[in-house]
């Protein structure tokens, strides 16, 4: 091909790159080593939660809310869990939400405890898996969840954190793969998936805190 129309196709291809990026508004750079903003938050644990609903989802799987006011999260046994938190509309704390005005979803949040492990000899071993395959989701208004992220891949050390930190979720990883309304979000929601009849779970995830943040 001439050098002529290498040139004629590399122009194109530029031209029509830019037209593409011009259809989004950027609102800030995921790069940027600047902390998030936070504009509305959801739960506090030392705030009211009168406007939270904790629902469990799965006969193995209890909510209560600690002394300290966080949000405790225990599964017990090997069955499949879902547990949603809800909140009711208020001041600066829209419900549903429209996924697309915030960049970030604030969890600070701590994993807790362990799974034994019965062998057919009848041996036990205690186990903390740094995966244990534990995802969070939102749901919109008809119960639909956006993807599915797994809390160990969003830590950045492929491990649930033991320890409580405060995890800034970028939007977008929940939108890549949606199956909803981004617009009418109403819920918080996890996943804990079903495990080997072999395998007891005694596990604990704790939240401090949930906001929206750009």
């Amino acid at each position: 091909m001439p050098l002529s129309s290498h040139r004629f196709l590399l122009t194109i291809i530029v031209l029509c790159a830019a037209s593409t990026l011009s259809a989004f508004t950027v609102k800030r750079n995921v790069n940027d080593p600047t902390p998030p903003e936070e504009v509305v938050v959801i739960f506090d644990k030392d705030a009211s939660h009168d406007h939270i609903e904790l629902i469990p989802n799965g006969k193995e799987c209890r909510m209560d809310f600690a002394e300290d006011g966080a949000i405790q999260i225990h599964f017990d046994g090997n069955a499949e869990a879902n547990p949603e938190i809800r909140w009711e509309a208020g001041e600066n704390r829209p419900s549903p939400f429209n996924a697309r005005d915030y960049n970030y979803v604030i969890l600070r949040c701590q994993w807790s405890g362990q799974q034994t492990r019965t062998f057919p000899n009848g041996r036990t071993r205690e186990e903390q898996p740094d995966n244990p395959w534990f995802t969070t989701t939102l749901l919109d208004t008809e119960g639909v969840r956006t993807s599915g992220l797994n809390i160990a891949s969003i830590t950045g050390n492929e491990a649930v954190p033991r320890e409580m930190v405060t995890l800034k979720i970028p939007m977008a990883l929940y939108l890549q793969t949606a199956f909803n309304d981004p617009s009418q979000l109403e819920a918080v929601a996890f996943k804990m998936a079903k495990t080997h009849d072999y395998n007891q779970r005694d596990y604990t995830f704790t939240i401090e805190r949930i906001a929206l943040a750009n």
